[in-house]
């Protein structure tokens, strides 16, 4: 028998929307774990009782962002298809191999930890540290082509970024800073290897939906209520933010980042150890119509005991005479 599915989820509000794809526009382009800024909102929306998202809905707010990496990033990504570009390519295929098998390993083995607000908060803070680290052995800038040591490089640096809080474009950034690449182009790199990672997760929620039997898919996620302006919201800040980062690396260092990624760390997890517990919410009647189970451990179905027949005093003959 088939198990009883949830109804479609409560459509978000369109301010919500915009906050969502606001906060992703922004944070995708900064060493800062987009991913993590999502969720740690997505709890205060819910704490608010507002509309909170899920990790499906996250993953597709990184569709419009991967398109402000192509549409930013559109010459270099031309030019990957020339003589010149080989050996880039070349580095790019190997950091992608990497980031498939090891990455997706990890993503495996933390998948219950993408909510784990305690989890993220420590991970975030060691993003924090690794920017901080980098920065302060300042790797020197060598001329050369990327050659498939660095590309293998980077992919290991990408492949920890399957543990959740750590980010992604700070792995990167800070691997190809290490293989004496220079910041903005580290960053160019980091977000061209971006571009396999953001469709191979998509597919995955795609393919996880339709494989479990969810009910109109594209309805519930992309047609998500506000999504479309969510969406649209995301791509446009996500360019502006794209070209601003690209120009700060030019002549700036990470250390601001840093330091914010242990600021937020530490309030994080603060707010993991101080938060109260909040009840299990109560299944809706459309919930409890639809059999869904609710809060708490279920055994099973209730079986119903048979109750032996009461007889009349004195026995089936019925009351004895005196």
């Amino acid at each position: 028998m088939t198990p009883a599915l949830p109804p479609p989820a409560t459509p978000l509000a369109a301010p919500d929307a915009l906050a969502y794809g606001l906060l992703q526009g922004i944070t995708e382009f900064l060493p800062v774990s987009s991913s993590t800024h999502l969720t740690l909102l997505s709890k205060l929306m819910a704490a608010s009782g507002r509309t909170p998202i899920d990790g499906a809905y996250i993953t597709l707010l990184h569709l419009p962002t991967l398109a402000a990496v192509l549409w930013v990033l559109r010459r270099e990504i031309r030019s990957l298809f020339t003589k010149q570009g080989r050996g880039l390519l070349l580095a790019l295929f190997l950091a992608s191999l990497v980031t498939g098998t090891l990455g997706y390993r990890l993503d495996k083995l933390f998948d219950k930890r993408h909510a784990d607000l305690g989890f993220l908060a420590c991970a975030l803070m060691t993003t924090g540290l690794i920017l901080l680290l980098v920065e302060f052995l300042k790797p020197r800038p060598k001329e050369g082509p990327w050659t498939w040591g660095r590309g293998l490089a980077v992919g290991l640096g990408q492949s920890l970024s399957g543990i959740p809080g750590l980010s992604r474009s700070g792995m990167t950034t800070s691997a190809g800073m290490l293989c004496a690449r220079g910041r903005a182009e580290a960053v160019a790199f980091s977000f061209l290897c971006s571009i396999p990672v953001v469709l191979g997760k998509t597919a995955k929620e795609c393919w996880k939906a339709s494989s479990t039997g969810e009910p109109d898919f594209w309805m519930n996620r992309v047609l998500y209520g506000a999504y479309p302006l969510g969406a649209l919201v995301a791509f446009t800040a996500g360019i502006l933010t794209f070209r601003w980062f690209l120009g700060w690396t030019r002549r700036r260092t990470l250390r601001p980042f840093g330091i914010y990624c242990l600021l937020l760390g530490v309030l994080a997890l603060t707010w993991s150890i101080t938060a109260p517990r909040m009840p299990p919410k109560p299944l809706s009647p459309d919930e409890q119509k639809a059999g869904i189970p609710g809060p708490g451990p279920h055994p099973g179905p209730a079986v119903p005991v048979e109750q032996p027949p009461v007889l009349p005093r004195g026995g089936p003959e019925g009351p004895s005479q005196p």
